[in-house]
């Protein structure tokens, strides 16, 4: 984007694939709120790209946190809250201002045995739930 090419400070290790695309433009996992108007999608590297869902070229910002590729990405209910979860075996939570801003909330690291594959919240966005 703006003719630059692609950095990431990410080990370099993917999930497999046979797409001829680079691998940052390789898609492993979205989802979409409402609420915000967003798009939130995770690259082969686990960078995770926050667009404007009115206009998919608009990238409104990216997080960085996950330190591989992501499977399962999960807006809470009460869209406050975007969870994700790596292939690094951890969980990272994001709080969403009124403005739309994303703010690393907590990070759930050293707890699953293997890579989070699934993800789910409860109706209150209070609790979540994950697979590994």
């Amino acid at each position: 984007m703006g003719g630059k090419p692609y950095e990431t400070t990410k080990i370099k290790s993917t999930a497999s694939t046979l797409s001829s695309y680079p691998v940052h433009q390789q898609s492993r996992g979205l989802t979409y709120s409402k609420k915000h108007n967003h798009v939130a999608v995770s690259n082969n590297y686990g960078d995770v790209h926050i667009l404007d869902y009115s206009d998919l070229s608009k990238r409104l910002t990216t997080l960085y946190k996950p330190r591989e590729w992501c499977e399962v990405l999960v807006y809470s209910p009460n869209e406050e809250f975007l969870a994700i979860g790596s292939h690094d075996d951890s969980i990272y939570i994001y709080k969403i201002s009124d403005q739309g801003e994303y703010t690393l909330h907590w990070a759930i690291t050293f707890v699953h045995s293997s890579a989070i594959t699934g993800m789910d919240w409860s109706r209150d966005s209070k609790h979540l739930r994950a697979i590994d």
